[in-house]
């Protein structure tokens, strides 16, 4: 990403050269190609939003905010974790975030007092909000900071949602530069983890919260530390951070480029394995259950976080375990688009396979690494036939996306519903870039909604 900053100006803080990139964004108009694709993930994360009702953790959190139901959208913070914790939501590879599940909340509950909101506006909040996410996520670091345990997407979440909430909320470039600095004086990336159901999404809902209460702080007035960007930050949190990866030049490309959609439920690191998995099944013409040896080469960064022993016993556990994740696509493919996972289909022919799986880390697949997350996977037949192949790029990645019925596909199957349920928001989503309002938009979100609520999204 260049690290090109914008031409200096007397007392000009990183702060403000970002919100002065950011409020330029918003304003600049939105090219069909890129609306069209921000339209697409925002059906994806409004499908993960409806999806996510199903989720123990998520029905747990919701009996938090009791006024909240289907035909309004829910508060940012309920909406933000219901959204990523299905793990079904987009994901940025070489920023280490999920920033739509962020993103996306923020505009559902501001538009919800703004009904004559366009939609090219929301889509440029949309983009604003994102970019501010990514810059951010990208400048402190990206995958390094999960070696460090720490969360990046919850780190760089209130970012994120402050930008967005600006835009919406007609903030100028100096009360937007003090809605980042108030966000980023509340952004942390502790990622709690523990019993069922978890904690860990509400934690991330809540700086999502912490990024609007910010915005609007900072358009009543309110003012944050104009220089904490610049070196206060990073000294108080010890996360480097690069100012020059906040904001950009004329003509630099914008992060959100590099977005892509996930294919079913799982951490992204395992997804290339997976592909690969299935796809020597496929071509190959395989029998999972008489495969004498599957072994597995990732890049070292993420190999020990998906290699486990033991397959899971509670959802969490499910979306790393590489071994669980090869069972459930050779022997239940169903699965893997189940977000509740409240019956983890574990039986013994998950775990043979599980126990002729090896797993291990490989410098060479490290070369272009976060850019892409590869895996190699080589099969040994009982008769002593070698298969093996190599993924560094799969289907919903940014450089190999998604269409609009590939994920009208993977939405019907998340929620268990329809097309009929499904269609009319991927609809509302896709004529959003020329719409006058949302209110199409939320009226198809609250059917959808609706409709698993009263047992579509059922077993």
């Amino acid at each position: 990403m260049p690290r090109r900053r914008l031409p200096a100006e007397p007392n000009m803080t990183t702060a403000l050269h970002f919100a002065d990139f950011l409020h330029h964004l918003a304003r600049r108009g939105l090219d069909p190609a890129r609306a069209d694709r921000l339209a697409l993930h925002l059906f994806d994360t409004l499908g993960a939003l409806a999806a996510g009702r199903t989720v123990a953790d998520a029905k747990a959190i919701a009996t938090l905010a009791p006024g909240a139901g289907p035909t309004a959208p829910p508060p940012a913070w309920i909406g933000a974790a219901t959204i990523r914790c299905t793990e079904i939501d987009d994901i940025h590879l070489s920023a280490c975030v999920t920033p739509s599940a962020a993103i996306v909340p923020v505009l559902l509950e501001c538009t919800a007092g703004m009904p004559d909101l366009g939609g090219p506006c929301l889509l440029q909040a949309y983009l604003s909000g994102l970019e501010a996410m990514l810059r951010f996520a990208h400048a402190a670091g990206g995958p390094r900071l999960m070696q460090r345990g720490i969360w990046p997407s919850r780190l760089a979440a209130p970012i994120g949602a402050a930008a967005a909430a600006s835009v919406l909320l007609s903030s100028d470039a100096e009360r937007t530069a003090h809605a980042l600095a108030i966000a980023a004086a509340m952004a942390a990336g502790l990622s709690p983890r523990g019993a069922v159901p978890s904690s860990r999404w509400l934690v991330f809902g809540r700086a999502v919260d912490d990024g609007v209460m910010a915005a609007r702080a900072a358009a009543a007035g309110l003012r944050g530390d104009p220089t904490l960007l610049d070196e206060g930050w990073a000294k108080s949190t010890g996360i480097p951070l690069d100012p020059g990866g906040l904001d950009a030049g004329p003509g630099d490309a914008l992060l959100t480029a590099g977005l892509g959609l996930k294919p079913w439920c799982a951490a992204r690191q395992t997804m290339a394995a997976v592909t690969g998995f299935m796809e020597l099944l496929r071509r190959h013409d395989l029998d999972a259950a008489a495969l004498a040896r599957v072994e597995v080469a990732v890049p070292p960064a993420y190999a020990s976080m998906i290699d486990h022993d033991d397959l899971p016993t509670t959802r969490p556990a499910s979306f790393a375990n590489l071994r669980y994740l090869l069972g459930l696509a050779a022997f239940a493919p169903e699965g893997l688009l189940d977000v509740g996972r409240e019956d983890l289909r574990i039986d013994a022919r998950l775990d043979s396979l599980a126990r002729r799986t090896h797993i291990e880390g490989s410098d060479a697949l490290s070369a272009r690494y976060p850019e892409c997350w590869p895996a190699r996977v080589s099969v040994e037949t009982a008769r002593g036939a070698h298969h093996s192949i190599e993924i560094t790029e799969m289907p919903g990645d940014a450089t190999n996306p998604f269409t609009w019925d590939r994920v009208e596909a993977k939405i019907a199957r998340a929620t268990r519903l329809g097309a009929d349920h499904v269609s009319p928001l991927a609809n509302a989503c896709r004529t959003l870039p020329q719409a006058d309002s949302a209110a199409d938009l939320i009226a198809a979100l609250a059917a959808c909604c609706a409709a698993v609520d009263a047992g579509g999204g059922g077993p």
